[in-house]
């Protein structure tokens, strides 16, 4: 028999080392495209922007009036005094009513009481008051017998619609407390409260 002959193992190569590609140039990079700004915003954020804008919008918008003194139809006596009110806000109103309430200070042997006058002015005035729109009030009450003293207190009180819908429980009123000073001539005036 024959010799047997041994097979040899193979030796293991050798492992080749990996060779690495040299990085391409940046010319040869395609550019990743860049966000822009408003695209990395949130949704939330744009919803609540816009609902902030819109309550600032509305709330500008909203009908509110100023009121100042005008000239006194006599001028000795304070109860003839005239209130001019403007619409400040943007929003035109509608069918305005104009009331005056007077709470007038009598005092009689050293006490003093309150008499209460309402007064519902006529007034020719506008049916829609724009913005910077004005109506006078002229809250004349003819006293006779009695004086003003300080402290008396009166109360204008405007009633309007808005947007032309004149639905009683749509309509808004906003009231101007002043209340009697007596000045250094011996002349009463009204003051803001």
């Amino acid at each position: 028999m024959g010799r047997r002959r041994r097979k040899r193992k193979p030796l293991p190569k050798p492992q080749e080392a990996k060779l690495q590609l040299p990085p391409e140039p940046l010319s040869q990079l395609q550019p990743q495209a860049l966000v822009p700004l408003w695209k990395r915003i949130p949704a939330w954020a744009y919803v609540a922007l816009g609902m902030l804008a819109a309550l600032i919008g509305i709330i500008q918008s909203y009908p509110f009036f100023s009121c100042t003194e005008g000239a006194r139809l006599q001028p000795s006596d304070p109860y003839s005094q005239m209130f001019v009110l403007t619409n400040e806000g943007y929003i035109p109103v509608t069918n305005p009513q104009i009331s005056c309430l007077y709470q007038m200070k009598i005092v009689e042997y050293g006490t003093s009481t309150f008499i209460s006058i309402p007064i519902m002015p006529v007034v020719s005035h506008p049916n829609i008051l724009a913005h910077g729109g004005r109506v006078t009030a002229s809250c004349y009450a003819q006293v006779k017998g009695i004086t003003v003293v300080p402290g008396s207190k009166l109360d204008v009180t405007i009633n309007y619609a808005f947007w032309h819908m004149d639905f009683s429980w749509l309509r808004r009123s906003q009231t101007f407390h002043l209340q009697s000073v007596g000045g250094a001539d011996n002349t009463v005036y009204w003051q803001f409260m």
